[in-house]
């Protein structure tokens, strides 16, 4: 096991979230990580907007399990390795939105995604 994957286990469950969130946020920041081709502590709001696009569009997830995913790296980086990343930086669900609305985009302002919504 390598030494981020054991910082965020650790920090997962002092924080008590549920064993189905730990698996899929330390399967998410691994995702990323291959993707990306480099260590997860080397990647930043830049390439996590490239990881997003292709959530879309390379693996058409939903909205809603983006929306999980990027909470994954929000978490990665802002508590696990304690990165100079703002949580502002990273994608989040627009607030006051039904379930499985759109998403608003901070970092580098350079994508956009509106409009997706879930069928109940």
């Amino acid at each position: 096991m390598t030494h981020l994957r054991q910082i965020m286990l650790e920090e997962l469950r002092r924080r008590n979230y549920a064993g189905s969130t730990i698996q899929i946020y330390i399967h998410t920041v691994g995702h990323f990580s291959r993707h990306l081709h480099r260590s997860p502590d080397q990647l930043g709001p830049e390439q996590i907007c490239q990881y997003q696009a292709a959530l879309f569009t390379r693996w058409k997830l939903s909205t809603n399990t983006v929306i999980q995913r990027l909470a994954a790296l929000r978490f990665f980086l802002c508590v696990a390795i304690s990165a100079p990343v703002y949580p502002h930086q990273i994608a989040r669900k627009a607030r006051g939105r039904a379930s499985g609305g759109s998403l608003t985009i901070f970092a580098g302002g350079s994508m956009a995604v509106s409009g997706i919504t879930g069928a109940g």
